[in-house]
């Protein structure tokens, strides 16, 4: 299983993903036009990668291969922005779990169905 969230991408407009999926793009209050539903990942499947190992992010080669444990503590940077402060009082974050067979999952419109939410306690 792969762990990650849903989230927006700044549009790189040479993307072919992102060109794609520009039909569904929207604004940041900052005015940076985004692609939603990226799938960010947090946990790689633990697995050996079937792809050239020089593509993988840094930061995944490093827990290639980890062994999990409930102790153990992974975690990604992320960010919002707001035209009100009042709209940061609550947040909550939906971390979802892949359960297909691609690799490195990029896009909530591919491979749907296979993700789910994890239940947080």
């Amino acid at each position: 299983m792969t762990y990650g969230m849903f989230c927006n991408l700044t549009f790189e407009p040479h993307n072919p993903d992102h060109v794609k999926r520009d039909y569904k793009s929207l604004y940041a209050v900052s005015g940076d036009k985004l692609v939603p539903d990226a799938f960010y990942i947090i946990l790689p499947k633990v697995c050996q990668f079937v792809f050239p190992f020089f593509i993988l992010p840094s930061s995944f080669r490093r827990i290639q291969d980890t062994q999990v444990s409930e102790t153990k503590e992974f975690r990604r940077s992320f960010f919002r922005e707001a035209k009100n402060t009042s709209e940061f009082s609550a947040s909550t974050s939906i971390i979802q779990c892949y359960r297909g067979n691609d690799p490195l999952p990029k896009w909530k419109d591919e491979d749907t169905g296979v993700y789910m939410s994890v239940p947080l306690f």
